[in-house]
């Protein structure tokens, strides 16, 4: 696993067109306690995104576990103009116990044997994201613990509730594709 978190602060920051490769069954941490505060500023742009993605050979979806936000999280903290693919067994994107202030943009999730977003705290706004699931055996977003969810001109496909949630939820401009109710 690779965690970002110390005193002070840190906020990682990674350049548009940056990939970053995962080992098997390794996933990535943002901060992770109040005592050890940590960030990610990962913005890409519409030609140079940046990547997180399998280190395996052969890449398939499950080989790593994802990008986590822990409590501690930096509300400066965003993703923009991103890919995460190759990711299984839980979410390819996890909110959890974060500030609702994380930017969620222009981004795409693909080949994941799991949630495209699990979000457990916040109110997040995911806006322009396209969510491809390959096995279809989860939510494209998962919504539990968090007051509020908005989601906007974004495209789910291949998965089994288009959103499940426990939360106010806001949807405008999206689209739905290949999905089971279960």
């Amino acid at each position: 696993d690779v965690t970002v978190r110390a005193t002070g602060s840190p906020m990682l920051t990674i350049q548009p067109g940056a990939e970053l490769r995962f080992s098997q069954n390794s996933r990535f941490n943002i901060a992770g306690s109040a005592i050890l505060p940590g960030g990610l500023s990962a913005v890409g742009t519409p030609t140079q995104p940046i990547r997180f993605t399998s280190n395996v050979a052969s890449p398939a979806p499950g080989n790593w576990q994802g990008v986590v936000f822990l409590l501690g999280t930096s509300p400066q903290s965003r993703l923009e103009h991103v890919i995460v693919e190759y990711t299984g067994t839980g979410p390819a994107v996890e909110l959890q116990q974060t500030p609702a202030q994380v930017v969620l943009q222009h981004g795409t999730i693909r080949f994941c044997n799991g949630e495209g977003f699990t979000l457990s705290d916040g109110a997040p706004v995911l806006d322009d994201w396209s969510i491809t699931c390959s096995a279809g055996s989860d939510p494209g977003v998962y919504a539990v613990g968090a007051p509020a969810l908005t989601l906007t001109n974004s495209q789910i496909t291949n998965a089994i509730d288009l959103i499940d949630a426990l939360a106010t939820v806001s949807i405008t401009g999206n689209t739905f594709v290949n999905y089971n109710t279960g």
